[in-house]
């Protein structure tokens, strides 16, 4: 991307930044080139650093998730990393699980909170980026370079890939924790103390902001708002 002053001087958004510029024109191509380095770098770092932050926490969610709901009976086959009391009886079992369900929890309402507007925003850009590429893409695939064509397709490639993978990686946590507290909920060994515990919990979710939590069906919406908004795009304009 930083590249594209010194190819095509009069192609990237720098340009009418610096027409007026009174200086040298080597001295505003170095410029720019800084310029745009700098801000693509930093939006990378930003973009790339979300997306661990977003898959080391649901990673973390699905593995305690997996971990309680793989042996209901609180034991380790002979391969397993450790194997624990065989005698462990429901009840304590279940209560083990209500305190790491409620750690589990407490993380995902702390995540919500910290990405109250982080998640809304990210969509709004992923959607309008994709829309500008999409454009690129079909409507001035012969008035650009080759080059920004070929940056706009992977970049678009990889929004989509990220928001295959991503969504239900995020959506099927709230999926699998339904399934513990339907589990639990069944489970006539369940004291009626345990069962007045199973309603202080609630289902894990994924919030964007204060709009809506994000389901199965996300990806679909998701995509589908995708190729909806580059159409319209391509009609309008």
């Amino acid at each position: 991307m930083s590249s594209i002053p010194l190819v095509i001087p009069n192609m990237d958004p720098s340009y009418f930044l610096f027409r007026g510029v009174c200086l040298p024109p080597k001295i505003k191509i170095l410029l720019r080139v800084e310029l745009t380095f700098t801000l693509v770098f930093h939006n990378a770092i930003m973009i790339f650093s979300l997306l661990i932050y977003i898959v080391n926490v649901t990673s973390s969610l699905h593995i305690c998730l997996d971990d309680m709901a793989s042996d209901n009976t609180g034991r380790r086959n002979a391969t397993g990393s450790h194997v624990q009391n065989v005698a462990i009886s429901k009840f304590e079992q279940f209560q083990i699980y209500f305190l790491k369900y409620k750690q589990l929890q407490i993380i995902a309402e702390i995540q919500n909170g910290i990405l109250v507007y982080v998640y809304p925003v990210a969509l709004l850009v992923a959607i309008s980026l994709g829309s500008v590429l999409g454009y690129v893409l079909v409507v001035l695939n012969e008035d650009v370079p080759f080059s920004l064509v070929l940056q706009a397709g992977i970049v678009l490639v990889l929004l989509v890939g990220a928001a295959h993978k991503l969504i239900p990686l995020v959506a099927n946590i709230t999926g699998k924790s339904e399934d513990f507290l339907l589990f639990w909920g069944v489970q006539k060994s369940t004291s009626s103390l345990g069962r007045r515990k199973l309603k202080s919990l609630t289902n894990l979710r994924m919030k964007v902001g204060n709009f809506f939590a994000i389901k199965k069906s996300a990806r679909t919406v998701f995509l589908w708002m995708l190729l909806d908004n580059i159409i319209t795009l391509i009609m309008s304009v």
